[in-house]
């Protein structure tokens, strides 16, 4: 049986460029498309940071950027209405997160 290494075996006789190019390409194929939220969702994300604020939950925040989604955990410190942005705490270190790029908020 003949097992082939794939693009492995023409990465030495390949351009650094191209090398790179082939990188960006995979990366593509792993890309996600923001979600978009209805307005009622909307509401439902404003809800939750509001309390989660006035009670001080821990949260889980899932954030698109990139083209990818993470999870963030942690305290939201300040909300900011008119830069529409908040910041959470999350180990010690102050993230600031813009309300555009939040999909989900789930109480931890």
């Amino acid at each position: 049986m003949l097992r082939d290494r794939g693009n492995i075996k023409w990465t030495s006789l390949m351009l650094p460029e191209h090398v790179e190019m082939l990188k960006n390409v995979w990366q593509e194929d792993h890309y996600e498309t923001k979600p978009i939220l209805d307005d009622q969702a909307l509401e439902l994300l404003n809800e939750q940071l509001n309390l989660a604020y006035i009670h001080q939950d821990t949260i889980l925040l899932t954030v698109y950027d990139k083209g990818c989604q993470n999870d963030i955990e942690g305290k939201i410190i300040k909300i900011n209405p008119y830069q529409r942005d908040l910041t959470i705490e999350v180990n010690h270190e102050k993230i600031t997160i813009p309300f555009s790029k939040i999909i989900t908020i789930k109480e931890r």
